[in-house]
């Protein structure tokens, strides 16, 4: 009876731990800021599933989602959403998103306040259109639509395979 305890708690234990490997991670990340465009929100987290290492890798056809905890500064009414693939030779591929529209199906609450955390939760296939085994940065931005302003940018650098 013991040794069958023991190998139930082992079963759990592996269970857990492969769950446990393919949870998000937290990436770290750098802030694009602009010339441009005035940033007005700054990014506190992101997590990406599935990855389990950095620089992420992920395979053509594979969805990922990420979730990106931030503090905007002012009070942002809507927004768009926006992922670029840029290579290492500066070319820049955009990453079609379902919806671009930050307030529609990205989790949240429009319009966001000033100073209150938010999430927004981005899911996306990775394309075919990238080709494989090529390492990149994914630029992605959100920007706030009546002043165009930036509500956060921020840059990982990713891998896709095959």
């Amino acid at each position: 009876m013991l040794m069958m305890r023991r190998a139930c708690d082992f079963v759990v234990l592996a269970v857990v731990l492969a769950v446990s490997s393919t949870e998000a991670k937290i990436i770290e990340f750098d802030s694009c800021g602009s010339i441009i465009r005035p940033i007005i929100g700054k990014v506190l987290q992101i997590d990406i599933t599935p990855c389990d290492s950095e620089p992420c890798v992920f395979r053509v056809g594979a969805n990922v989602t990420a979730k990106i905890t931030f503090i905007p500064e002012e009070t942002v009414q809507d927004g768009l959403i926006e992922l670029v693939a840029i290579f290492s030779r500066g070319e820049r591929l955009p990453w079609p998103l379902k919806n671009p529209f930050a307030c529609e199906d990205h989790n949240l609450n429009c319009p966001l306040k000033p100073k209150e955390p938010a999430t927004a939760i981005i899911q996306t296939r990775v394309i075919e259109d990238i080709p494989g085994s090529y390492k990149l940065v994914a630029q992605v931005y959100m920007a706030e639509t009546k002043l165009e302003n930036y509500v956060f940018c921020f840059r990982i650098p990713v891998q896709v395979t095959y």
